[in-house]
């Protein structure tokens, strides 16, 4: 596992220039945690509810096409305690099992969360003002404890999706378009509020 302290990063090439690949690509396997102020010996110690530390994962006034990419990862992954922003997808899930938590992603110009062909768990983030907050097509995941609002699309698309998918104990407010746009057959709402 990878421990990241409080501050600001962006993603770079190395010896190149190429914008679009640009990106924090996650490794196979190994967990990612954020929002350190540098004296924890453990992950328990951090304080997820101070505001005054953030690690923010950002692509500053640079488009790429994903500021964090999680591809064809085999093994669960877990990406702990980020603010993701910027001028593209804030996460990309492709072909991936990934955990994402305590995570702010906000103020992507395109989508917040965008999975494809992926199986994925979204626990404690706060998903806002996004262009859509969260996007999926084939993919099988579960939302817990979430708050996503105020995106300028809808704040959860799902399309292509198999049954089974859930979404549990989570505010879906103030969206420009629905609050979750779906042809899913089986999905499960429970203790939601969807306004």
């Amino acid at each position: 596992q990878i421990w990241v302290a409080e501050g600001n990063y962006i993603p770079s090439v190395l010896g190149g220039t190429c914008d679009d690949c640009k990106t924090f690509r996650l490794l196979n396997g190994v967990n990612l945690y954020g929002h350190f102020a540098g004296f924890e010996n453990g992950i328990e110690q951090r304080n997820l509810k101070n505001k005054n530390i953030e690690t923010i994962l950002k692509s500053d006034d640079i488009p790429t096409s994903s500021i964090v990419l999680a591809s064809d990862l085999s093994q669960r992954t877990i990406l702990d305690g980020f603010t993701i922003t910027g001028y593209s997808k804030g996460i990309t899930i492709d072909s991936s099992q990934l955990t994402v938590q305590n995570c702010l992603i906000t103020g992507n110009l395109e989508y917040g969360i965008d999975a494809n062909d992926s199986n994925f768990t979204i626990v404690d983030c706060n998903v806002r003002n996004n262009s859509d907050g969260i996007y999926t097509q084939n993919s099988n995941f579960t939302i817990t404890r979430c708050v996503i609002h105020n995106n300028y699309g809808s704040g959860i698309s799902i399309l292509s999706a198999p049954a089974g998918i859930k979404i549990t104990d989570s505010f879906i407010y103030g969206n420009a378009n629905d609050g979750v746009h779906t042809d899913a057959s089986g999905l499960i709402l429970r203790n939601d509020t969807i306004a």
